[in-house]
């Protein structure tokens, strides 16, 4: 008789980001949780026979729940054989499906999830947007309370009628906790190149008005790709451009592009895969850009 390996080295990393971001903050992690263990099933829910017996003999990788052991969301990662082998590709669809008609969200990462970039990893930042947001969601909505009641009775009216980013509390957080170091590569690019995006820290840009800014990045255009029929990814697109703010000539041109599954789109609060694939992108144009920076601006 032998001993059975319990995962592989991935899947050990995962464990690891989980535990040591959630972990200590008050949210429990477990692995391999059985599906049997986490789903009551009701003659209501509707499940056909194929899904009841897949309850029984199958299991998360990994189930994050809060304080009270309430499950919050699953986390599968998958390796190759679950975008090639048919059999994989089946029990992953049955898997989906499930946790979709009983409203839990069900993260699936690859190993470009585990990837580092500045030292962190996205799966480190989505485990910290979870946590910032259960931390600061009461401070975010009495801030928007405290800006209404403020408000004269014609602006209360407009703010209420037209919408006003000011007053969503998912707005305000996104723009406050963006991929960590993208403020950072964004006060480089000012300070060394003279190049001008909307992620500058000036207090860091001790002297932003002095600064002669012979370049800029005006937009990233977004395109969005959102599943249809049996496809299971959603796609972020950004193109970044990089113009000579005298002559408007466009210098650098490129997009950047990150695909994801996270199903059902029942987002965890302060988690939307559709935020985090835009602070991803903004990221890694940035990063881009100042890679070109390097090799062509003195």
């Amino acid at each position: 008789m032998q001993l059975k390996r319990q995962s592989n080295r991935s899947e050990k990393r995962v464990w690891v980001i989980l535990d040591r971001s959630l972990g200590k903050n008050a949210l429990f992690v477990g692995n391999q949780k059985r599906l049997a263990d986490v789903f009551i099933i009701e003659e209501s829910d509707h499940l056909i026979d194929q899904e009841r017996n897949f309850i029984k003999t199958s299991s998360f990788d990994f189930l994050v729940s809060s304080d009270e052991m309430t499950p919050l969301f699953a986390v599968e990662f998958d390796g190759p054989e679950h975008f090639f082998d048919s059999e994989q590709i089946r029990r992953d669809t049955i898997k989906n499906r499930i946790c979709s008609k009983a409203g839990l969200p069900l993260l699936r990462i690859t190993s470009e999830f585990l990837r580092e970039y500045d030292k962190t990893t996205l799966l480190q930042f989505i485990c910290e947007r979870i946590v910032a947001w259960r931390g600061k969601k009461n401070d975010i909505q009495r801030e928007i309370q405290e800006y209404m009641e403020e408000l004269p009775p014609e602006e209360f009216e407009k703010v209420i009628n037209d919408y006003d980013p000011l007053i969503d509390p998912v707005f305000l957080f996104d723009v406050r906790h963006p991929f960590p170091k993208v403020y950072e590569i964004g006060t480089r690019l000012c300070i060394k190149c003279g190049i001008y995006s909307h992620y500058i820290d000036r207090e860091k840009a001790t002297d932003f008005d002095k600064i002669d800014f012979k370049y800029e990045v005006p937009f990233f255009s977004k395109e969005y790709h959102t599943p249809s029929g049996d496809s299971e990814y959603s796609k972020t697109i950004y193109t970044y451009s990089l113009v000579h703010r005298n002559s408007k000539e466009v210098i650098l041109k490129d997009s950047i592009s990150f695909s994801y599954r996270w199903d059902p789109i029942l987002d965890v609060a302060g988690a939307s895969m559709f935020e985090i694939a835009d602070d991803f992108c903004e990221y890694l144009a940035l990063k881009q850009i100042e890679i070109w920076a390097r090799k062509n601006l003195k």
